[in-house]
């Protein structure tokens, strides 16, 4: 059912807990007029209107019981606001921190983080670990992997990299005598040495948000 004039204003009268007469004096209207107006007998003029909506800071369309949204400007406002304070992160299958996994191109999931863990003229994805390779960079099987995208290796990072047919690892990178190895940081797995032809790099490791899940269960 639509709200009316009169609901509106006997709503925002109540919230902001004042009488009939405070509100009439500071409308700078008689009592007996928002009587009235609660009571339905009565439609203030479009000035009034305005100065009700002012009072209230309201839009003019909730006044009217045409929209539910009180205040559009400071909703808009908010959004703005909540969106440069959250960054919503791409998050795909899990990444092998094993002998290596596969990488799917569909999307599975958004993470929203802090924007202040971003560097804003950068783009990141995201990818749960899985396995215990990579335990002693501290990641570990379950945590959350945040990537920065890019295409280029520095010698000695650790990053996402593409090894054929999609097959994709998280590893950390050698590179001499034109030869790649992916290290992993646990003695118990064995390096990869990788085919120069079909390696790619996909994304460098920009932090990682651990698995709190044993912790929190012991």
């Amino acid at each position: 059912m639509k709200r009316k004039f009169c609901d509106s204003l006997k709503e925002l009268r109540e919230e902001h807990h004042l009488s009939q007469r405070q509100l009439a004096e500071a409308l700078k209207v008689a009592f007996s007029t928002i009587a009235m107006y609660e009571k339905g007998q009565r439609e203030p003029n479009y000035e009034t209107l305005e100065n009700i909506a002012d009072y209230f800071n309201v839009d003019m369309n909730y006044l009217l019981g045409k929209s539910t949204i009180k205040n559009s400007y400071i909703k808009e406002l908010n959004k703005s606001v909540l969106e440069n304070l959250v960054r919503k992160i791409s998050l795909y299958d899990f990444i092998s921190c094993g002998a290596g996994g596969f990488v799917d191109d569909n999307i599975i999931d958004y993470i929203s983080l802090p924007a202040s863990m971003f560097r804003a003229n950068k783009e990141y994805f995201a990818q749960y670990a899985k396995g215990d390779s990579m335990i002693n960079a501290n990641i570990n099987d379950g945590d959350l992997i945040i990537f920065e995208k890019t295409s280029s290796v520095d010698n000695g990072m650790i990053g996402c990299f593409c090894i054929g047919d999609n097959t994709a690892t998280c590893k950390r990178v050698s590179i001499s005598n034109e030869q790649i190895i992916l290290l992993p940081e646990n003695p118990a797995y064995t390096p990869i040495i990788v085919n120069v032809e079909s390696f790619k790099c996909v994304g460098k490791l920009a932090f990682v948000i651990n698995d709190r899940r044993e912790n929190n269960e012991k």
